[in-house]
């Protein structure tokens, strides 16, 4: 649970956010009312980043991973940083998803082909919305992402083909 106390014109006000990491339902309150966070495909990747409405003013409550933070007039109240709004999911990312997911199809399944498939795909969503990294450079480290993907099948099968 995250508390935070934040003044906006002169009063405080409370607000609260319980995450709930086995169903996804998170909670998040301002001073004792509930406000409905939205659901999107591929949040637990990608974040969420939704406006939230404190003693009328908009603010912007962001969470990545398990880390939450509000943005108040354009900076994070937690880590004092500037506020950068995340980018949704580009299309090409679905390109190195599609390579991360040919892993276990070619090398005909097994557990350690579909982790990694799972792992790198999952790894190229968070790069790919990170906010603050040119374009190209999410292209390129999604790229080497997937190389990554093969390289470890690769290193796999050897390991197996010498056992």
């Amino acid at each position: 649970m995250k508390v935070w106390k934040i003044s906006v014109n002169g009063k405080e006000n409370e607000v609260i956010f319980t995450p709930n990491r086995w169903s996804g339902k998170h909670r998040l309150t301002i001073n004792g009312k509930d406000i409905e966070l939205k659901k999107s495909p591929f949040q637990v990747f990608v974040g969420i980043d939704q406006p939230i409405h404190i003693a009328g003013k908009e603010c912007r409550f962001v969470l990545i991973g398990n880390k939450a933070d509000i943005a108040v007039d354009g900076t994070y109240v937690d880590s004092k940083k500037m506020y950068v709004p995340l980018n949704s999911m580009p299309w090409w990312t679905w390109i190195f998803i599609v390579a991360c997911i040919a892993v276990p199809i070619v090398s005909l399944g097994g557990a350690l082909p579909v982790l990694i498939a799972l792992i790198c795909s999952a790894w190229c969503v968070r790069v790919s919305v990170s906010p603050g990294i040119h374009a190209s450079i999410r292209v390129l480290c999604c790229f080497g992402i997937s190389v990554l993907a093969w390289g470890l099948l690769g290193v796999l099968i050897f390991v197996m083909s010498s056992i």
